[in-house]
């Protein structure tokens, strides 16, 4: 699908899950699927049963979309996107404030991602 090229071979950075590991294969109960049903069909199944997975658990949910942050905000479930991730990365240590910045120029010029800022450093100081 177009501009979902970095999905592309995802599974080789995945797999195989280990029950330690940082991500988990979970399964959807009753409640969820129900939730699921309901949200409207212009959000992606994958975002839907996400939301639902994340309300019912009160879990976090990462998004950049507009409408799946609209409903996740109305459902009053942990919201950050892909910016918040990477200042969270560089204020854990993990990246570099320029690694940061140079993933983010990556995102935009390789999958037309859109960003209201190319330094985020001017971020810092709303954490």
């Amino acid at each position: 699908m177009a501009g979902y090229e970095f999905y592309d071979r995802l599974e080789q950075h995945i797999v195989p899950f280990t029950p330690d590991g940082w991500l988990h294969l979970v399964s959807t109960n009753d409640d969820e699927l129900q939730s699921f049903a309901s949200l409207p069909p212009n959000l992606h199944q994958a975002e839907r049963a996400c939301l639902s997975i994340a309300r019912h658990r009160r879990w976090g949910f990462l998004s950049d979309d507009r409408a799946a942050r609209r409903q996740a905000t109305a459902w009053q479930v942990p919201l950050s996107g892909t910016l918040g991730v990477l200042l969270l990365a560089i204020e854990d240590g993990q990246l570099t404030a320029a690694a940061g910045n140079e993933l983010l120029q990556n995102m935009v010029s390789r999958s037309h991602y859109r960003t209201p800022t190319m330094d985020l450093s001017s971020l810092f100081s709303r954490l």
